[in-house]
């Protein structure tokens, strides 16, 4: 059946969740169903379970512990308007949602019959439009509904109604088989030198006239060789049907665009006729999604990770990102410039394993307000999938260990942070598949590094690109090839997009 969370108090505010599945977890981070960003709110807080129609309220040792009604707890039945707070945030439980009841056909007004005394009150039974010299049908009826007077033929029948519309002056009744007198023509005043000036300006409009440049095209044509003239035809008609599939590409790109695709599922990477990556949202992009853009693709338990750009962004809650249903997280805000592209690890408690998945990107203002036209963009360019490694946790200790050194000695070497992050990732990688419950502390240590590390180094990147872009537009290039030259070293991935970026910029100067 589902039940429904209320935001009482905290961020989002107001805010109600709705869901229909056995168990949701409220935390911190991102890997759970209800994120709520408050420091009083553990990482993984408290869940609520569905046993048989029961819904059932579990603190998961939480750091402050789960309150229910004011009174703390650490598992309980919950009731529809129960409260549950966690630090300074207040949920309200509202209970099972209520399926829709089946609704009853409307009855059939009956029909209404033709009273007796109407049948026989001798009423006059109306003439047929054709009887009646009425309009046939699909005329237009006379301005007014006064019916014009008919003129009788002959013999004797009616001609057709004449349409007369306001304006328009009616000729006036003439006597009829009144032969008018012919005009005759007058004398031409010029004679014979009038006539052949006459023929000669006749012969210089003819000489620059259209059919006069045709006749010309024409015997220029035929004098040539037969060569130059099966070239000539060959070109034209290469030329011809250029055109011809350029209309028909520009017509099929006007459609797609005026065209509403939100409920269409596409696949990511996909690219125009001029090899760029495809554009969906609303404005100035390729595929119209005024309320969201949906992605398809298959999942086989590995790590999962979309690669996605995003323009016009001026709101932090504008376009929330939904993974088969599942919200986990927002687009970052852009303005009208495109962003760098970002990397975004799906997390795996929301994927389906070996089924066709949907990853939405949701324009919250248009989704909400049929009225709004809020504009936005995003790019897709893969989603790709690496499968995890076989859970070793010594392994997953040492990678955290070397981590811990690496990030302590940050300021001493750029690419320390970096390669801090990626050994995070290897011991949090050999504790993925483990169950749930069994995985050790630095489990989720190393997910709070990682997106720490990840956060210090993306604000290091925007600082070294502008004030290198800054010094090149002052023509100060050696110090701008070097901050270039720092930002490669920072990022010493030579696949990572940043790395990509300033290496680009610093090889111009080659």
């Amino acid at each position: 059946m589902g039940f429904s969370l209320k935001i009482l108090e905290g961020p989002d505010s107001g805010k109600v969740y709705s869901f229909d599945r056995v168990e949701i977890t409220i935390g911190r981070t991102m890997d759970n169903d209800v994120v709520i960003p408050d420091p009083g709110i553990s990482r993984q807080h408290m869940s609520i379970r569905d046993k048989g129609g029961a819904y059932i309220v579990k603190d998961l040792g939480s750091s402050n512990g789960t309150k229910l009604n004011g009174k703390k707890v650490g598992e309980e039945v919950l009731r529809p308007g129960d409260v549950i707070m966690m630090g300074t945030v207040q949920v309200r439980f509202e209970g099972p949602n209520e399926s829709s009841k089946k609704k009853k056909p409307a009855k059939r007004p009956a029909r209404r019959q033709p009273s007796k005394r109407a049948a026989t009150s001798g009423q006059r039974r109306q003439p047929s439009a054709q009887q009646a010299g009425g309009s046939r049908p699909g005329r237009k009826p006379v301005a007014g509904g006064r019916r014009q007077p008919q003129a009788a033929t002959p013999k004797g029948r009616p001609q057709k109604p004449m349409i007369r519309s306001s304006g328009v002056r009616q000729p006036s009744k003439e006597p009829e088989n009144v032969e008018e007198p012919a005009v005759q023509p007058e004398p031409s005043r010029t004679g014979r030198r009038g006539g052949a000036r006459g023929k000669r300006r006749r012969g210089a409009k003819e000489k620059f006239s259209i059919k006069g440049l045709i006749r010309k095209a024409v015997s220029w044509f035929k004098a040539l060789d037969k060569k130059f003239q099966i070239a000539l035809i060959a070109g034209a008609s290469v030329l011809l049907i250029l055109m011809v599939v350029k209309a028909i590409q520009s017509g099929k790109e006007i459609v797609q665009v005026a065209s509403d695709h939100s409920d269409q599922l596409f696949t990511a990477g996909q690219r125009d006729a001029k090899g760029r990556s495809m554009s969906y949202g609303y404005g100035p992009v390729k595929i119209r999604c005024r309320n969201s853009a949906n992605f398809k693709f298959k999942y086989a338990n590995g790590r999962t990770i979309v690669k996605y750009s995003v323009a016009a962004i001026d709101n932090r809650q504008e376009v929330a990102i939904q993974l088969n249903g599942m919200q986990i997280g927002y687009v970052p805000i852009t303005m009208d410039k495109w962003s760098e592209k970002i990397h975004l690890i799906l997390p795996r408690k929301h994927l389906l394993g070996d089924e066709e998945n949907r990853l939405s990107f949701v324009n919250t203002i248009n989704y909400s307000n049929p009225e709004a036209n809020q504009h936005w963009a995003v790019r897709v360019t893969a989603i790709d999938e690496t499968p995890l490694p076989q859970p070793d946790s010594r392994a997953a200790e040492e990678a955290f260990g070397i981590a811990k050194e690496r990030y302590k000695t940050r300021g001493v070497s750029p690419p320390n942070a970096y390669q801090a992050m990626q050994n995070f990732m290897r011991a949090r990688d050999l504790l993925e598949l483990l169950p749930e419950g069994s995985r050790p502390e630095i489990y989720d240590e190393a997910n709070e590094m990682i997106e720490k590390i990840n956060d210090e180094l993306n604000r290091k990147f925007k600082d070294l690109m502008f004030t290198a872009e800054k010094e090149q537009q002052f023509g100060h290039h050696e110090n701008a090839k070097e901050l270039f030259r720092q930002v490669m070293i920072t990022f010493p991935n030579t696949e990572d997009p940043r790395h990509i970026r300033a290496r680009k910029s610093y090889e111009r100067y080659k």
